[in-house]
């Protein structure tokens, strides 16, 4: 009998523990449920991180404190739902990865193409701390787009670099916006292996002031250490690169083609237009190729400039 009972009991034990191993195992197996998106607008506090989301829905003008840093995760989609703004006057670390995009963007697009309208567009990036640190502003494997920024008499901004210790854009994609990247009295700007396309395709005028003939791939004025290097820019009808009063820039490996003509613009423009800038200026290995358009390649004026190993070819006036 005790026989007996031992064996059941013995059964009764190795069911148990094997209904606990299979559920163990079965929790490790199975992926946890998130939600699929969350809703965010006024300002960020503290620090924060998206992640285990597909998307972020932005339904206001959204500001990171000067208290708080926003990390977002790879693959997660930023969604503007009207024309707003992400301003950030703390950290913002957008680190995606090859494959797993970071995504800012509007989903509804409808009348983006319609001009003196920002239907269908959101508002951009303003960056703007004195926070001492070299991880400050770094956007990397992101895609940035269609953005209708109302600029100022010099330029409409895609990202607006206002003051900081550094920003970093890297590996990117930046396009159909109107306007592009813009350091205005900022330091350390590093740019490097994005590509930047259709950035003036659709006009916005704001006022009755003609931002074409002032909108650009990268504008900065009164910069210094600007690094541009390793960037594809094409099918746009902007100026590409401008540059005046900065110092410390260097240009180089980038890629310039496609860019096309803007009919309604008279007078000269330029590829690259540097200005009354302190050196060094080095401007190397970059190709200009298959370019039209009222366009000259590089006009520059700086106290000291190295101009070396640049391929023109094939470009029409």
């Amino acid at each position: 009998m005790k026989a007996i009972y031992r064996k059941a009991f013995s059964n009764y034990l190795y069911e148990k523990i094997g209904l606990l191993l299979f559920l163990s195992l079965l929790n490790l197996i199975t992926p946890k449920v998130y939600p699929t998106n969350i809703t965010v607008s006024d300002t960020i506090k503290t620090d924060t991180t998206w992640s285990g989301v597909d998307t972020v829905i932005v339904t206001g003008d959204l500001v990171i404190d000067s208290t708080a840093k926003l990390i977002i995760e790879p693959g997660l989609v930023i969604d503007f739902k009207g024309w707003y703004r992400l301003t950030v006057h703390g950290i913002i670390n957008a680190i995606g990865a090859l494959g797993d995009t970071i995504i800012f963007t509007r989903s509804d697009t409808t009348d983006f193409h319609i001009e003196n309208s920002v239907s269908g567009a959101w508002r951009g990036i303003i960056l703007e701390n004195k926070t001492n640190t070299a991880d400050s502003f770094v956007f990397r494997f992101c895609k940035i787009e269609y953005i209708k920024d109302e600029g100022d008499n010099l330029s409409p901004a895609t990202i607006n670099y206002l003051d900081g210790y550094q920003l970093n854009i890297e590996r990117s994609l930046i396009k159909d916006n109107r306007g592009g990247i813009k350091a205005n009295g900022a330091n350390s700007v590093y740019i490097d292996s994005c590509t930047f396309a259709n950035n003036n395709k659709y006009k916005y005028y704001y006022t009755t002031y003609d931002y074409t003939n002032k909108c650009f791939d990268i504008y900065s004025e009164n910069a210094s250490n600007i690094n541009i290097t390793y960037n594809t820019f094409v099918t746009s009808t902007v100026r590409v690169i401008y540059t005046n009063n900065s110092s410390d820039i260097s240009i180089i490996d980038n890629s310039i083609t496609a860019i096309a003509r803007i009919n309604e613009i008279s007078g000269v423009l330029w590829y690259m237009y540097i200005q009354e800038c302190e050196g060094p200026v080095e401007i190397r290995k970059n190709s200009l190729i298959k370019n039209e358009g009222a366009a000259s390649g590089i006009n520059i004026t700086a106290s000291e400039a190295i101009i070396d190993s640049n391929t023109f070819l094939l470009n029409v006036i």
